[in-house]
């Protein structure tokens, strides 16, 4: 599946690391499983895990 652009934004109670290190950033975001969500460059990119036969 091929990544998709999909502007949006979150509002977080606080700084995403912060969550991230209390293990709570993803209850924040409230995406499926099979969704991966990095930060770069100050932005959220959200795409999918690669298939099994791909890993």
């Amino acid at each position: 599946m091929p990544p998709v652009v999909a502007p949006g934004q979150w509002v977080l109670p606080e700084s995403p690391y912060a969550l991230w290190v209390r293990g709570e950033l993803d209850e924040q975001l409230g995406l499926p499983e099979v969704l991966r969500v990095e930060v770069i460059g100050g932005e959220f990119v959200v795409t999918s895990y690669p298939s099994v036969g791909h890993a």
